[in-house]
């Protein structure tokens, strides 16, 4: 039988129609699936939003009495160049145009300031952006004066004048030719401290794995913990002289103690050290100013601790040829 043309197109249709019916369930499944979609991300973003504002809610609400001080003093108050006054004596900031700007730091700066007067902690303060500029430019600059050197065919002599990461880094790759030698004079006189993270990590190349170093103690466990040896020992000496003086402080006193009560072949020589058994977090705020805040004391490795005493020496000597006595218990002539 011959098919027509209009026999074809309507076998077509027919086709179209049943094709249609078919896709109908789907088309309303992709359009549940996709009510559902809106309908979540609708929810994500009406509870984000209304947690956000819960939030900033919640914050003005709590420092209401001091947004609304600073805004009464920094726009209102009627005697504007005490508050020049005070900017530039406190945070170096001269003439400010709005003193809402920097009302924030000046308020930290004198709290701050309370705080060490009160307390006596000399360490507490607040960095200006200079300020903390040259002090991390003068960290690096000291750290960058480590040095090993061969001081008889024995004996090493390693010179630390604080701890940071340069130092680290310095003795990290160092750490062979500092190997080589049976014995070694570890000079820390002077040495103020620096990072304790770094102070732990040389000292862990002195000590087994695991071994305790230290611990750090603050009012809440955010800041306390048992500082370990996370590595293996890699430096295995005969016998270490460390030198020490008064102004010897904080992280190099931790490192003292962790080798002193961790090892068997430790001798320190020279004066007590200073006694500085607190830590401090460098906590940056906005435009660049930075909180020094005391959080944390320290303790040795058997929970002493040297704050306001110091580090007593196996062996007092104050003399200027102190390498040398050191090298004399060693049992080798001074160089």
């Amino acid at each position: 039988m011959e098919i027509t043309a209009t026999d074809k197109n309507m076998t077509e249709n027919t086709q179209d129609v049943i094709h249609d019916e078919a896709s109908a369930p789907d088309i309303l499944a992709n359009d549940k699936r996709r009510a559902t979609r809106y309908k979540r991300l609708f929810i994500v973003f009406l509870t984000t939003t209304v947690l956000l504002f819960s939030g900033l809610f919640y914050v003005v609400f709590t420092n209401y009495s001091y947004l609304a001080f600073k805004r009464l003093v920094a726009n209102h108050y009627a005697f504007p160049e005490t508050l020049e006054t005070i900017f530039r004596d406190t945070i170096g900031v001269e003439n400010p145009r709005n003193f809402r700007r920097y009302f924030d730091e000046v308020v930290i700066y004198v709290f701050l300031q309370h705080m060490r007067e009160v307390g006596g902690d000399q360490h507490t303060f607040l960095f200006t952006p200079e300020r903390f500029r040259r002090q991390t430019e003068h960290i690096a600059a000291t750290a960058r004066e480590t040095r090993q050197e061969e001081i008889t065919p024995e004996a090493n002599f390693l010179r630390i004048p604080n701890f940071y990461r340069i130092t680290r880094q310095y003795i990290r790759d160092n750490r062979h030719a500092i190997n080589e030698f049976d014995s070694i004079v570890i000079d820390l006189r002077g040495n103020s401290g620096g990072t304790l993270n770094d102070a732990y990590n040389i000292a862990g190349l002195f000590t087994e794995r695991r071994a305790i170093l230290g611990f750090e103690t603050a009012r809440t466990s955010l800041f306390s913990r048992t500082i370990r040896s996370s590595g293996s020992q890699f430096f295995d000496f005969e016998q270490i002289i460390i030198l020490q003086d008064h102004n010897t402080a904080s992280a190099a006193e931790v490192f003292i103690m962790a080798l002193k009560e961790n090892l068997d072949n430790v001798t320190t020589v020279g004066r007590t050290t200073h006694g500085k058994g607190i830590g401090q977090i460098a906590f940056p705020l906005r435009r660049g100013f930075v909180a020094n805040v005391t959080v944390i004391t320290l303790e040795t490795p058997s929970g002493r601790s040297i704050h306001g005493t110091g580090i007593q020496p196996d062996i007092f000597y104050d003399g200027e040829d102190i390498i040398g006595f050191a090298l004399g218990l060693l049992g080798y002539r001074p160089y």
